[in-house]
């Protein structure tokens, strides 16, 4: 074996499938190891690689998810999917249709979630659901520096709650667990988590867009410098409940059919509109348009309150209304 490569996303890596273990209901995680034998390349905590599945229709597609394992190891990648019964068929494919000894193709790793300071007296880290993959391998890069940690990690049940013993070894008396289903479910209160993290933390966040924005808010309200809060999304998922929709483009003329399974942004696209965009995971902005008529389903990250009573990113945001009008 030679010295540990560095990944890009236009290198692809043939990866062989060593293990598959049940990490929690709808939950698995895949151990995996490079096809030729040499080391893979180096990550940090936070990175993800982009990997090719195949679709119930045959076509295949690229799918990315976080690596959960050791980021000073090179020898494997573990990652965990958890399963997507409203998806496109991406991470039903690993569940149903990855085995050991296959081997799978991927490129990376890229890190657009880096650990932004390693030597800060405490780091905060808030995960919400598969949210926990990056924030386990930042909890076990903080731990191996003997950096002090809190990690505050809330799932629908206990039962699809992934890595609970891996933390509680991890960082005992540290990690603090939320269930959000049923009449007793409770959540994070990112104020009160926020308002006593100790002087110059770090507040590390990977969950469902709600979760996020609450806490770059509150950091906000409370005074954070903006260079203390670090956050990564998956995107604003679809939901089952989801259904097609009708958005009128005011200065186009146009109408178009949105698909409950396609975003407006997409859609958009289809149709040749010219729109802007970047991140397409409610993170960057970019893609901001007003909202004339219309009740907006908001599932970005990035926008205020009060900038949400006027606008919405359609790269991940529907529409609570049959009809929605923007101006573009």
């Amino acid at each position: 074996m030679g010295s540990p490569p560095v990944g890009s996303m236009d290198m692809k890596i043939q990866l062989v499938v060593q293990q598959i273990r049940d990490e929690a209901s709808g939950i698995k995680s895949f151990v995996l190891t490079s096809a030729d034998g040499n080391y893979l390349p180096s990550v940090a905590p936070g990175a993800h690689m982009t990997f090719t599945v195949e679709l119930p229709d045959g076509s295949t597609d690229e799918r990315q998810y976080s690596l959960v394992s050791d980021s000073s190891q090179n020898d494997h990648y573990t990652i965990a999917v958890r399963r997507e019964d409203n998806g496109r068929g991406g991470s039903a494919w690993f569940h149903d249709h990855v085995s050991t000894g296959d081997i799978l193709i991927a490129s990376g790793p890229v890190n657009d979630f880096p650990l932004a300071h390693e030597d800060v007296p405490h780091s905060v880290l808030i995960a919400g659901g598969i949210g926990i993959t990056p924030i386990l391998s930042m909890v076990r890069h903080l731990v191996a520096r003997e950096r002090s940690v809190d990690v505050h990690y809330a799932s629908r049940t206990e039962d699809t709650m992934a890595f609970q013993v891996d933390l509680a070894e991890l960082v005992p008396g540290h990690v603090h667990l939320y269930h959000t289903d049923g009449n007793g479910g409770k959540r994070p209160d990112i104020e009160s988590i926020v308002k006593h993290a100790p002087d110059h933390s770090h507040v590390y966040v990977c969950g469902p867009s709600g979760m996020i924005r609450d806490t770059v808010q509150t950091s906000r309200r409370l005074g954070w410098n903006e260079s203390r809060v670090h956050y990564e999304s998956f995107g604003g998922h679809n939901s089952e409940e989801d259904q097609p929709l009708t958005v009128e483009l005011a200065r186009s003329e146009m109408t178009i059919m949105v698909p409950a399974q396609q975003t407006i942004l997409d859609a958009m696209l289809d149709a040749g509109v010219w729109a802007s965009y970047d991140c397409k995971r409610g993170e960057c902005s970019m893609c901001l348009v007003p909202v004339l008529d219309g009740t907006p389903d908001h599932r970005d990250v990035c926008l205020s309150d009060e900038d949400q009573t006027r606008y919405m990113c359609p790269c991940v945001s529907r529409s609570k209304s049959d009809r929605l009008v923007i101006d573009l």
